[in-house]
């Protein structure tokens, strides 16, 4: 697809004519009360900093996350494509910030989560809670769950100290800026694997940060939703697949920094047609959807100075077969807390009984709306992968909140597997890898508490209830009683070789 260049200038002058000369222009904060000091401006500050593996890390092993089950020979990673980035943006409002941060890798457990958000709250000034990480979940990615063979300790800490790094430098970079929003629908470019014709969340929403003394881009936050999947198993290098495409045409069309965010991925697949090679197809397809973000920029609105978060906090049960003996082996101990019947799993072995494994894993989940009444973009996290009837509910609440352009943010602040509603919750492949039923309605039950809704009764299903543990889940104890090794909660895979060499 060919792309027409943008004029920077022409961006700001369009949506909203008068309003990109308002530079000093005093906005009422969201949620602010009768009397309270408005925001004045946004600041914002971009960075990126490079946190692919190193020859060291590589040969401790480092395994790509995302196809079937357990670690296979050919996802052994043997070096870096285009490697894994930590993007960050960094936003304040008057006495309100926020710092987002995103890094190419399959998952994130809380683990990781927690150690980036207390470290970036302890060298910013900033709270955890003001610090949202995220996972573009590609498929060619160092798996960061445990549920593919792993990565060892010394990458652990490594990815985790160059996160805090990009979040640092976003957070000292910030300096005056305007912010405009536009989107675009892009339902050409994702088709639904699960329930055939039904379509995906196919909104792409581009939020853009320009420094107030001249038009030059701080930053390009962009959202949609596909599976990076392009980029097939028979892949043994560590690449973003059509992330780092996307970003990077994104930098060269609008300046700054490019940091894309996933949508309601759980059931969403990326229309990856044309391309040689695997790598071909997935740069094209970045390029498509960059070309879509221009398109959505070239109509963005402004947004005036405006933040608000708000925070709350989930218990999930962990009803899922697979993960309970993930668990009870320590096989996610490196990655995940969670409760347990005796407080730890590190002691156990592969093939013990499920019912001594983990029992619930606690998510935050955060709503943040960016802008004022006259034009503003809600922003909520999911723990892991909605799927579109999800999805689409949420974009429902969070209009109903008023906002103009709605962000599902996927993978952030956990990583928890699929999120199914209830009714539609079946024997399927996204089943398999959900921490089960309950999952979407206490996750829904809590974005309600966030946005002052009614909650939804609905009856827990007892443990051995069919679909709480799907018949795929048999592929893990497969897995499981193949290799019968030990992980511990430290150090992840102990003098055992799980396939494949570098």
């Amino acid at each position: 697809m060919t792309r027409e260049r943008l004029s920077r200038r022409a961006v700001l002058r369009s949506g909203t004519a008068g309003a990109a000369a308002l530079a000093g222009f005093v906005g009422t904060g969201v949620g602010a009360t009768a009397g309270a000091p408005p925001a004045e401006r946004f600041e914002a500050g971009a960075a990126r900093v490079d946190a692919s593996p190193q020859q060291r890390h590589f040969e401790e092993g480092v395994y790509l996350g995302g196809f079937g089950i357990g670690p296979q020979p050919s996802r052994r990673a043997i070096g870096n494509r285009d490697g894994v980035s930590a993007r960050a943006l960094a936003v304040s409002a008057g006495d309100e910030a926020v710092a987002m941060a995103v890094l190419d890798v399959t998952g994130l457990g809380n683990r990781q989560q927690r150690a980036i958000r207390r470290r970036s709250a302890e060298r910013t000034g900033l709270d955890p809670s003001q610090v949202l990480v995220s996972v573009t979940h590609t498929h060619a990615g160092p798996d960061f769950q445990g549920l593919w063979g792993g990565v060892p300790a010394s990458y652990r800490e490594y990815l985790v100290e160059r996160t805090v790094r990009s979040i640092e430098r976003a957070v000292a970079a910030r300096e005056p800026a305007r912010a405009f929003v536009g989107s675009v629908d892009a339902a050409d470019l994702a088709a639904n694997r699960r329930v055939e014709d039904f379509g995906t969340v196919s909104t792409l929403t581009a939020l853009q940060f320009r420094r107030v003394r001249g038009d030059d881009t701080v930053a390009t936050f962009v959202n949609f939703a596909a599976h990076p999947t392009i980029v097939g198993s028979g892949n043994a290098r560590v690449a973003t697949d059509y992330v780092g495409p996307l970003e990077r045409a994104v930098e060269r069309e609008q300046g700054g920094v490019a940091v894309y965010f996933n949508g309601a991925i759980g059931d969403a697949s990326a229309d990856d047609s044309g391309g040689a090679t695997d790598y071909a197809a997935a740069a094209g397809y970045g390029e498509s959807l960059a070309a879509r973000a221009d398109d959505a920029l070239a109509e963005a609105g402004r947004v005036h100075a405006g933040l608000a978060a708000r925070e709350a906090s989930v218990r999930l049960p962990i009803d899922n077969c697979l993960f309970k003996t993930a668990f009870e082996s320590g096989l996610l101990r490196p990655y995940y807390d969670a409760e347990t019947v005796t407080g730890t799993a590190t002691e156990r072995v592969f093939g013990s009984a499920p019912e001594a494994g983990a029992l619930a894993i606690d998510s935050p989940v955060v709503r943040l709306t960016i802008g004022d009444r006259r034009r503003s973009v809600e922003l909520l996290t999911v723990p892991g992968e909605a799927v579109t009837r999800l999805g689409r509910d949420l974009v429902d609440v969070l209009s109903s909140a008023g906002s103009d352009e709605q962000v599902i943010a996927g993978l952030t602040q956990n990583s928890i597997g699929y999120l199914v509603p209830k009714p539609h919750y079946e024997d399927g492949y996204e089943e398999t890898v959900s921490l089960g039923p309950d999952t979407a309605p206490l996750y829904r039950n809590t974005v309600a508490e966030l946005y002052d809704l009614d909650r939804t009764r609905y009856e827990r299903l007892p443990p051995g209830t069919e679909n709480v543990c799907p018949a795929g889940q048999a592929q893990f104890e497969s897995f499981a009683g193949e290799f019968g090794q030990r992980f511990d909660a430290d150090d992840g895979p102990m003098g055992v070789d799980v396939g494949g060499t570098p």
